[in-house]
């Protein structure tokens, strides 16, 4: 997958569309959450050290919360309006 990033600069002297800032920085959030998701995924194998103590965690807390009886979260949103095009813009 190819995240293209974006970046919004705005030096005192420069003139500026607000809106087309707004656009920007948040395009440049959401890149930079999409980068972050990623990076934040590794196979078994390659999770790092500092990592390995979650394995335990999650697993101790799955079945804690199996265990009470609450329903599994089944609910799923609609996806939002603009998110063909920016899976295409991503390259999806």
């Amino acid at each position: 997958m190819k995240i293209k990033r974006s970046a919004a600069t705005l030096s005192p002297s420069s003139r500026y569309d607000k809106n087309d800032l707004i656009r920007k920085m948040s395009m440049a959030l959401t890149d930079h959450l999409l980068l972050t998701a990623v990076e934040a995924i590794y196979a078994e194998g390659d999770l790092p050290a500092e990592f390995q103590k979650d394995i335990e965690f999650n697993a101790n807390e799955s079945r804690r919360l199996k265990d009470t009886g609450a329903p599994a979260i089944l609910k799923k949103k609609d996806p939002l309006p603009t998110a063909e095009a920016r899976k295409k813009e991503l390259g999806y």
